[in-house]
């Protein structure tokens, strides 16, 4: 059984669809509808004007102010409801904030800069070598290191992290020649060693310390690993595979050590035979004793600022291909008095025990033997060439005064300590060995 209620209520709904269906809509059900419309409308000229700008809790909206620099445009991230601003952030620190809650940040874009590439602004990127990271604060990507960017919030950025780019690099890094052949030979250098290679080892880093790149410590490091490389190549009696400065001689009958340095027509003393091949006694050598011997020619190059000798093998024609051997320390001319400039060794001035007599006082001599002889034990007489052809007179020289060595004694010449100019008085040739002194 129905109760009356329910029949009228359903015939009332039943009546109001039937004249709305007719007659058109009920004026309460039009204004509903232009209630909605509205308030969409609204909704969505408020996201267009905001252009995609998330707001902070407090209600006002956060963005980031431009300041000056480099233009700055970074794309949306996925999921990100608007853009970065496009602007000029100021150099310096990055702007702080984080991104829109869902969104997922960019990484960091890593460029190793060579050397000093350029950005929009013609302004000099991260300095040379480093590794500059994007969006680290305190990066400096433009012109003026250190300053702030002005107009930053600390509300909700949109888009990708600002900072994610700096302007064009321009053309790709590029390294300083001389720096790079410098560290090709040394790495070169470096694994010829690792590999037991001390012959290509010495090669390679004798070509860095000839480069005009060189930097006075690389210089300083290299001469002192190839001095003890030449000190078991050359100056031992080992002789090592493939090095192009020695060999091995059988010994003949009717030879002595002097006679076999004239028939091989070695470009060093016969004293260079025993000294590397340990003979105590040059006169007690036999026959099919093998011998090892080194051929030069040798040449020096002494550098004044650093009271140093640097001993090279090689044509002399060809300074530019000399392979280096060792250093050694030296005196100089007293008041800067030793020349600047190309000189050879001088034909017959090669002494031993010379005598001596003082060119300022010729009263005053010395013996042979004397004790007091300034010269010590061993003289190499050094003539100018070319436009150094004015200097006569000098030569490299023992000492009898150690302390002297690095230092402004002499008259001019060039002196070494006992057993330094005693090898170089082996390894130096009259007529043949260059002598280049450098301020």
């Amino acid at each position: 059984m129905t109760l009356p209620s329910q029949n009228d209520r359903s015939g009332e709904l039943g009546r109001l669809t039937r004249a709305d269906n007719k007659k058109g809509m009920d004026p309460a059900m039009i204004a509903l509808g232009v209630l909605l419309a509205v308030g969409a409308t609204v909704g969505v000229y408020a996201l267009i004007k905001n252009n995609g700008k998330q707001t902070n809790t407090n209600g006002e909206i956060a963005t980031n102010t431009p300041g000056s620099g480099s233009s700055v445009t970074s794309a949306p991230l996925p999921g990100a409801t608007g853009t970065n601003p496009t602007g000029t952030p100021t150099t310096g620190t990055n702007v702080t904030g984080s991104n829109l809650p869902g969104t997922t940040p960019e990484k960091p874009v890593t460029i190793n800069q060579g050397s000093k590439p350029l950005n929009e602004s013609g302004a000099t990127n991260p300095v040379a070598g480093a590794n500059a990271t994007n969006n680290t604060p305190g990066s400096n990507w433009g012109t003026t290191p250190g300053s702030t960017t002005t107009g930053a919030t600390t509300g909700t950025n949109t888009g990708a992290p600002n900072g994610t780019t700096s302007g064009t690099t321009g053309a790709a890094p590029t390294s300083t020649p001389a720096f790079s052949s410098v560290l090709a030979h040394i790495e070169a250098g470096d694994s010829a060693m690792s590999k037991g290679n001390p012959v290509a080892a010495r090669a390679a880093y004798s070509k860095a310390l000839l480069d005009a790149g060189i930097s006075n410590e690389q210089a300083a490091m290299l001469r002192d690993k190839v001095g003890k490389i030449n000190d078991d190549l050359l100056f031992s009696s080992k002789i090592t595979a493939g090095d192009p400065m020695v060999e091995q001689y059988t010994i003949a009958s009717g030879d002595k050590l002097i006679t076999i340095a004239k028939k091989l027509d070695l470009t060093t003393d016969w004293r260079l035979i025993q000294r590397v091949n340990g003979i105590k006694n040059p006169g007690a050598i036999r026959i099919g004793q093998k011998l090892k011997i080194v051929r030069g020619p040798f040449h020096a190059v002494v550098n004044k600022a650093d009271y140093r000798l640097d001993l090279f093998a090689g044509s002399p024609d060809e300074p530019d291909q000399w392979t280096f051997i060792k250093s050694f320390k030296v005196g100089l001319g007293e008041g800067d008095s030793t020349p600047v400039g190309n000189f050879v060794l001088r034909a017959n001035s090669k002494l031993v025990n010379p005598t001596w007599v003082n060119p300022r006082n010729p009263a005053e001599r010395y013996a042979a033997d004397d004790p007091k002889n300034p010269i010590g034990e061993y003289w190499m007489g050094i003539d100018g060439v070319g436009d150094s052809a004015q200097y006569k007179g000098f030569g490299i020289h023992g000492t009898i005064d150690p302390a002297s060595i690095g230092q402004q004694k002499s008259m001019g010449c060039v002196r070494l300590g006992d057993e330094d100019v005693k090898l170089m008085y082996e390894l130096l040739t009259e007529r043949i060995s260059i002598v280049q002194i450098k301020p």
